[in-house]
């Protein structure tokens, strides 16, 4: 086979017992690169996510409920906020055996501020 094939397209509708079902429209002009294109305006949710780690983590750690409160409340899902923390090196420590959890930037090996670190890691502009 060479060439592409035609992308189909499609809407789901209640049928009368209430389920599901699938009605084809037939040929679309759109392609998987159209639509991912499409979706690709703006920040993603990861950029998102390490943006809001770099504002609310500037000035020093947080407590992790506090962070994942925000996140939650910036739609950001669990799994994108520890991808970001990965990203930006943010490390979680705990505040002796019984305290709280708190997320902050790990310690800069070369004395510089970690968030400015961050930054350069990612090829920011200053």
């Amino acid at each position: 086979m060479t060439g592409r094939l035609a992308s189909l397209a499609y809407h789901l509708a209640p049928d009368e017992s209430g389920s599901l079902r699938v009605i084809w429209e037939g040929a679309s002009d759109h392609t998987a690169e159209s639509l991912l294109d499409s979706h690709s305006e703006g920040p993603t949710a990861l950029s998102a996510a390490q943006g809001l780690l770099r504002s609310l983590l500037a000035d020093g750690p947080k407590p992790a409920s506090v962070v994942e409160a925000e996140a939650r409340a910036a739609g950001l899902s669990r799994h994108t906020l520890r991808r970001a923390c990965q990203a930006l090196g943010i490390r979680p420590r705990k505040d002796g055996y019984q305290g709280a959890w708190f997320w902050g930037f790990a310690p800069s090996p070369l004395g510089q501020p970690p968030l400015l670190l961050s930054l350069l890691r990612e090829g920011s502009p200053l």
